[in-house]
């Protein structure tokens, strides 16, 4: 979830935790369906659809592991907390879609792409750089000590907060500019080189 939730997974704590206002959701909801675009959020390890799957939603589901469950009256049915929604769409059609919701939530929610196709919808004030310095806090390290890898658009922040900021091979340029060591792609397993080189030796 970007960092709205951070859960220590040995003891279930949860350290930290945001959520999407509910009241916003029938109109995020209604956005989704008037522009055809997919819409998902999560519990108990399923993917929740709005308005139908796509292959991006589909691409989410498979990556992540979940379920797939189909919601009827999506914006009635999300009644529990979310941690966020997330849009799917074609790249430059989400991509002006993701100008015109930012501007009308502006303040109110992080709206930003993680991918070309996948629109994330935060709590306000959630990107990866805040939620890891609510981590290093929890874990009393510096930033310093922090070794960050990514390769998604929202991995921009991290890469460039961490005292290490590592892009995989296969990022996006912008998200390169912003790292100190680029790794092998996560096809070749660039996670394990970085701790490979950087921690164990």
């Amino acid at each position: 979830y970007n960092g709205a939730h951070i859960e220590n997974v040995k003891t279930g704590e949860v350290v930290h935790n945001q959520t999407v206002p509910n009241e916003y959701i029938p109109d995020l909801y209604d956005f989704a369906v008037k522009n055809d675009l997919g819409i998902v959020t999560y519990k108990d390890g399923n993917a929740l659809f709005g308005n139908g799957r796509d292959e991006y939603l589909l691409y989410e589901a498979r990556l992540n592991g979940l379920g797939l469950k189909d919601v009827e009256n999506f914006d009635k049915a999300i009644t529990f907390p979310v941690n966020k929604l997330l849009m799917t769409g074609e790249g430059e059609m989400l991509g002006r879609k993701e100008r015109e919701l930012a501007r009308q939530y502006a303040g109110r929610l992080s709206i930003y792409r993680s991918e070309d196709f996948f629109l994330e919808i935060m709590p306000p004030n959630v990107d990866k750089a805040q939620s890891l310095l609510h981590l290093l806090n929890s874990l009393d390290l510096t930033q310093n000590e922090m070794i960050a890898c990514g390769d998604g658009h929202n991995d921009k922040t991290m890469i460039a907060y961490a005292g290490l900021g590592v892009a995989m091979e296969n990022a996006k340029k912008e998200v390169k500019a912003a790292a100190d060591v680029i790794a092998p792609s996560c096809d070749e397993d660039g996670v394990a080189y970085i701790i490979n080189k950087y921690c164990l030796k």
